[in-house]
């Protein structure tokens, strides 16, 4: 995958990254979009955020699932 990845103050540049897995707990979406809120607008403007360098930014996604976790409950399961 192709995120945009927080390395400080401006740019945030695109990078190339290993697709995730899921683990039991998780749910891993094909991302068809991403909001970006204040608190990311904030770091790319300061050069500051608590997950440090590296963290892949935005946190509102709206996509398909695409692999579920063995814990997660049937409601994010994908229909057949």
């Amino acid at each position: 995958m192709a995120p945009a990845v927080f390395r400080g103050v401006r740019p945030m540049p695109i990078e190339r990254v290993p697709d995730p897995v899921a683990g039991p707990g998780d749910i891993v979406l094909d991302v068809r979009a991403c909001g970006v809120c204040g608190s990311d607008l904030h770091a790319y403007a300061s050069g500051k955020f608590a997950g440090g360098d590296g963290p892949i930014m935005g946190h509102e996604f709206a996509g398909e699932v695409r692999a579920v976790g063995a814990r997660v409950g049937d409601c994010a399961r994908p229909p057949t």
